[in-house]
């Protein structure tokens, strides 16, 4: 027996869909403001744009859907991974690398 008011897959995935876009738009648009408060070197208004409760929320949207966290080894390059690259790469061999010094603390 099929409920007459249930959703289809289809409109649940597309509620799922419209439900992701709107915490990237929001947290999209937050950041550019952010960025332009801090670009005009308002770093008081860029703070608050910054709205913690709603990156909370978008954090536990994406870890109630699973999204897990990979290491890169398991995975390929990652995209921080891929900028630290392109940047070493542009700095043309300027980068002077950590040395390990062997101690522990």
């Amino acid at each position: 027996m099929v409920k007459k008011l249930a959703a289809t897959e289809e409109e649940i995935a597309g509620l799922h869909k419209l439900i992701s876009d709107c915490h990237d738009l929001k947290l999209s648009t937050t950041l550019e403001l952010a960025k332009e408060y801090m670009a005009q070197g308002d770093k008081l208004m860029a703070m608050e744009v910054l709205n913690l409760k709603d990156i909370g929320i978008t954090q536990r949207w994406v870890e109630y859907n699973g999204v897990k966290f990979i290491a890169a080894s398991e995975n390929g390059e990652t995209e921080l991974g891929r900028k630290l690259r392109l940047l070493k790469d542009s700095q043309k061999g300027k980068v002077i690398p950590f040395k390990d010094t062997g101690t522990d603390e």
